[in-house]
């Protein structure tokens, strides 16, 4: 998807959210490289081991994919990938509900 995003609009993206389902570690490198320079935002799968932090490198990844790990474990990616997700089921993000406090009056 990225390549044909790339030829039909002539540049990659800045940032680029995907699903779980878009979790190749390959694309994940392929989106930092510098002459593509996207910051990817995908949430990270639940590792088996209860006890390990998903939002912690892990040894065998790459710088990118590293990143990325802990990129996912910060509030501003999470309130930017969250958000979109609960607006679709009708739950306002927090950044928008004093928008909506007002218009309601309330």
């Amino acid at each position: 998807m990225v390549r044909q995003l790339r030829s039909r609009y002539g540049r990659e993206a800045d940032a680029w959210l995907a699903d779980a389902g878009f979790q190749k570690t390959a694309e994940i490198d392929e989106l930092a490289t510098a002459a593509c320079g996207t910051t990817l935002y995908l949430p990270v799968r639940t590792p088996a081991d209860p006890a390990r932090d998903p939002h912690q490198p892990l040894p065998d990844d790459s710088p990118a994919v590293a990143a990325w790990r802990v990129r996912m474990g910060t509030s501003a990616a999470k309130e930017l990938y969250i958000g979109p997700l609960l607006n679709r089921v009708g739950v306002p993000s927090p950044r928008y509900q004093h928008l909506i406090r007002r218009r309601s009056g309330s």
